[in-house]
Formats: structure tokens, C-alpha cells, sequence
């Protein structure tokens, strides 16, 4: 199980507010902002992984690897290794990422989920963070 160090969180976020008072809403950040079109993405993640979307699971998967390689959080040394492991998953594997990922988004077993992605991910030394947070991210609203 993964746990939370607070007096870490708290530290990272008074560095990042001293660094810009504003926020996210700081002129800074806005700027950065430019250059990843979150919105673009956000409407992406979620036409792509509807818990409808589910049932074909070839394309779920396709789409996991669509929104890795778009995504401006994942280098670009990690995009083709997520794509080509996506593509190399056996039928069974691929559902098992696909179940990961519908309990990570649209469950309330998203633990479980997360730990799902996290140790089918292992398997090729591909649980970075980017990559374990760029599916949940866009579909924090939901």
C-alpha cells in the first residue's frame, strides 16, 4: 500500500506557491499552461474511457497508448515503450489492464485499480508515475 507523507505534500506546496504566489492562476504558470491543452485532453480521456467504452477492449487499450503518446506529462522515451507494451499484451493481459483501469476511473475500488495498473505495468518496468497518473488526471470530474 502506498502512503501519503503530508509534511512532504505541505513542504512541495509552500515551495511551489513561493515559486508562484498565484497558483495555477499565477502569470507564470498560466504561460506553462499554454502548452498543454488539459481541456483537449481532459475531452479526450473522457470520450475514450466511458464505462461503455469497456466493452471493446482492443480499443480501450488503443486508447490508453493514443493518450500516453499525446500526452505532454510523459517523455518522449516513455511513449514508445507504453505504446509497444500495449501492443504486445496478450488478449487476456489486455482485459486485465482494461478491468484496471474501469476500477480505477469508474469504481469504488480505485485502490485496487491503481494496484492492478501499477503491477501489470512493473512487468516491464513501466510504472513511472507519468504513466500512472496520466489516466486519472483528465478524469478527476467525473
Amino acid at each position: 500500500m502506498i502512503q501519503l507523507n503530508s509534511n512532504k505534500l505541505k513542504q512541495a506546496e509552500a515551495n511551489f506557491l513561493s515559486r508562484y504566489p498565484g497558483g495555477f492562476a499565477d502569470p507564470e504558470m498560466v504561460k506553462i499552461g499554454k502548452r498543454h491543452p488539459m481541456e483537449k485532453m481532459t475531452t479526450m480521456a473522457h470520450d475514450c474511457f466511458t464505462a461503455r467504452a469497456r466493452k471493446n477492449i482492443g480499443q480501450y487499450a488503443e486508447d490508453m497508448a493514443k493518450i500516453v503518446g499525446r500526452s505532454s506529462m510523459v517523455s518522449m522515451f516513455e511513449k514508445p515503450k507504453f505504446r509497444d507494451f500495449v501492443k504486445r499484451l496478450a488478449p487476456g493481459e489486455q482485459s486485465f489492464m482494461v478491468q484496471a483501469m474501469h476500477d480505477l476511473l469508474h469504481t469504488d475500488n480505485q485502490q485496487g485499480g491503481f494496484e492492478a495498473l501499477v503491477e501489470l505495468l512493473k512487468t516491464e518496468k513501466l510504472a513511472k508515475w507519468s504513466l500512472i497518473s496520466i489516466f486519472p488526471l483528465p478524469c478527476a470530474d467525473r
